[in-house]
């Protein structure tokens, strides 16, 4: 399941948007790259990531518009184990934040994996939505893993 968040935005606190001519938002921009493979049929680049320095380095090349933050290699290289329940909504959060923060300059929009919501979907998206995440991906699997 993947959730742009200006969608989820839109439905947890029912807030109605007009379509706008130059996306402001990261959520925003990877709707608009979502809408335009659809309507092209073309496949949009999306490099996995697992920390700051590796997202700026895909940031920094024009042919990424977007960096998908994965759960497994942040749990690889921050804990050493593989992806298999032991990371934090926390963690995850955190990483968020690092990784956002390190593109910002380059305006690349994050989709962060959610893993199976962490025991709460609603907190886990507004936990990731506010570390600065442009949309989330949840597995429809039991949690914990």
């Amino acid at each position: 399941i993947v959730l742009c968040l200006s969608v989820v935005h839109a439905l947890l606190f029912a807030v109605t948007s007009t379509a706008l001519s130059t996306p402001t938002t990261p959520a925003e921009q990877l709707r608009s790259l979502l809408q335009t493979s659809l309507s092209t049929q073309r496949a949009i680049p999306l490099p996995g990531v697992h920390d700051a320095l590796s997202a700026k380095l895909f940031a920094a090349n024009p042919h990424v518009p977007c960096l998908f933050l994965s759960g497994f290699g942040v749990s690889a290289s921050r804990l050493g184990q593989p992806d298999a329940g032991i990371l934090t909504l926390s963690e995850m959060e955190d990483a968020t934040r690092n990784v956002v923060s390190s593109v910002s300059n380059y305006n690349t929009p994050v989709m962060v994996d959610g893993d199976t919501g962490y025991g709460s979907i609603r907190r886990t998206v507004r936990g990731l939505a506010s570390a600065g995440a442009a949309a989330i991906t949840i597995e429809d699997q039991e949690f914990p893993k």
